[in-house]
């Protein structure tokens, strides 16, 4: 029978004596179940975060559409019920 490679021995010896755990080895088919399932949340989470956007931005008017003039322009000032409308 082969003889194990060296690096193999020690890992070997490392968990029978205690000093490795383990559920730290996992077998490569294990590691690629636990990726897919990581993957498959990780999309169903990000959909889910999707579907709570916020609606476009094309529907909220710029503030030059809603006070008619630049703000900012000289002897132009919004009054003040008018800017409460506009941020609400």
């Amino acid at each position: 029978m082969a003889e194990a490679a060296p690096g193999r021995r020690r890992l070997t010896e490392a968990i029978r004596g205690g000093v490795v755990p383990p559920v730290f080895f996992v077998s490569a088919m294990t590691n690629k179940f636990a990726l897919r399932t990581l993957r498959a949340f990780g999309l169903a989470a990000l959909l889910a975060l999707g579907s709570f956007a916020p609606p476009a931005a094309a529907q909220i008017p710029t503030p030059e559409e809603f006070f008619g003039h630049p703000m900012g322009a000289d002897r132009k000032l919004a009054k003040w019920d008018r800017l409460v409308e506009y941020y609400e």
